[in-house]
């Protein structure tokens, strides 16, 4: 193989690489949709509570967007990751890279998804891209939140 073949070998696999990596790693902060198949209260799957049931039709709707979703970056065991774990996240106090606290209620877990840079988690980078979640949506992952107290 020529000293030629070979360099142009090497360029289009540094293209190829270049463009692989810009494909997969988002660059923005725009919105992304739920995919349809998610079974969340807007695909039917949601939650029971509203007809004299518990909340666990809502917590497991809620665990399938985070598997879909948030998993690659939230833990729910207590573990470090990219992101904030979700184990006792619920209630808690939390500091912000601010330097002030706030406490991880329904309106600030339905802010964080909605604006993510809004309110930065002290100690993690504010790079959780928008999603687009719809009301049913964001209470079934507050309900998963909740069952992992």
């Amino acid at each position: 193989m020529s000293r030629t073949t070979l360099f142009v070998l090497l360029g289009i696999f540094a293209v190829v690489l270049i463009f692989g990596y810009t494909a997969v790693i988002p660059t923005n902060n725009e919105p992304r949709a739920v995919p349809t198949n998610t079974p969340g209260a807007a695909a039917g799957g949601g939650d029971e509570a509203g007809e004299g049931g518990d909340s666990s039709g809502a917590a497991a709707a809620g665990q399938s967007i985070y598997d879909a979703q948030c998993a690659a970056c939230h833990t729910t065991d207590g573990s470090d990751s990219i992101g904030p774990t979700w184990q006792g996240l619920i209630g808690s106090e939390i500091a912000l890279a601010d330097g002030s606290t706030v406490v991880a209620d329904e309106e600030y877990i339905t802010e964080s998804i909605r604006q993510p840079a809004a309110k930065v988690h002290d100690g993690f980078q504010p790079i959780m891209p928008v999603f687009e979640l719809n009301d049913d949506d964001i209470a079934s992952l507050i309900a998963f939140m909740q069952s992992l107290e």
